[in-house]
């Protein structure tokens, strides 16, 4: 059984045409796996927190939702919310059930790492982690 969050029901919005959950699994499918630098900062993911560059943490990992905004249930002013921060606890507020990985397939372009570790942001190396932070599963390797 689902329990509403604290203050009621959530709320959604009417999406437009071909922005529903299926649609957007259908694109996720298409896009390629980001190969760029694999380690960003706080500082650095705090740039990016606008509807057209829209960064969020999510259990260490950095994503780039501004792709998502338009096919995000609860808006994507909610969406806006969670940007440029660490938004675990505001995502499993709301979808503790969702497999994160599989929704924003192709959205993750790095881990988060410490901000005294900024010599290694932007290089190709295994992060370390925030303190507190969940370790993020291993992420499957990618087929040819």
């Amino acid at each position: 059984m689902r329990v509403a969050p604290a203050g009621g029901r959530r709320r959604k919005v009417a999406l437009a045409p071909g922005h529903s959950h299926l649609d957007w699994m259908r694109l996720t499918a298409t896009l390629p796996r980001y190969r760029g630098p694999t380690a960003h900062t706080l500082a650095e993911v705090g740039a990016h927190r606008s509807r057209g560059d829209a960064w969020t943490i999510i259990r260490g990992r950095v994503y780039d939702v501004s792709r998502y905004l338009d096919f995000h249930p609860g808006g994507a002013a909610m969406l806006l919310t969670g940007s440029g921060k660490d938004a675990t606890a505001l995502f499993d507020k709301y979808h503790p059930w969702v497999n994160i990985e599989a929704m924003m397939r192709g959205l993750c372009i790095g881990e988060l790492v410490d901000d005294a570790d900024t010599s290694k942001a932007g290089e190709k190396q295994a992060p370390s982690r925030l303190a507190g932070q969940k370790k993020a599963p291993p992420r499957p390797a990618d087929s040819p």
